[in-house]
């Protein structure tokens, strides 16, 4: 079996951008045949077509241009293809197309808001709007 295209996380054959969005940033990664992704909390194996899109909120304006500085609030994932998954809270084979979307959990005793506007066909048009209660960047 020879496979046209192989990727590692940010590695290999895979699309990676980062995506200026309204009050966030978008990492996007869209990857061909065999790929896999690997990250703290999650490990997945991907033959087919993977895409991933973490939108992040600017936590401190200062540093708007990087993911340094930001808060991952959302993970959106498509698969086509044959996928397997094993996160904090699933695992899981899949064939065909599987859409999963996972938003960060709200920590005991954190008090803030949070808004978000997310089509993932638009990323750019993210908006991601967080006020916390406490005094974060130094500025509030």
């Amino acid at each position: 079996m020879q496979l046209s295209a192989c990727s590692i996380n940010h590695l290999g054959t895979a699309s990676h951008d980062v995506v200026p969005a309204n009050d966030g940033i978008v990492d996007q990664l869209t990857a061909f045949g065999l790929h896999i992704e690997t990250r703290r909390d999650l490990f997945s194996v991907t033959l087919g077509r993977y895409r991933s899109l973490l939108a992040y909120s600017k936590i401190c304006k200062q540093n708007s241009t990087t993911i340094l500085g930001t808060s991952l609030e959302l993970r959106f994932t498509v698969v086509e293809g044959l996928g397997f998954v094993i996160n904090g809270r699933e695992a899981g084979l899949s064939i065909g197309r599987r859409e999963s979307l996972r938003l960060r959990p709200i920590g005991l005793g954190e008090s803030s808001f949070r808004r978000i506007l997310f089509d993932p066909r638009r990323p750019e048009a993210t908006v991601v709007q967080i006020d916390f209660d406490e005094n974060i960047c130094g500025v509030h």
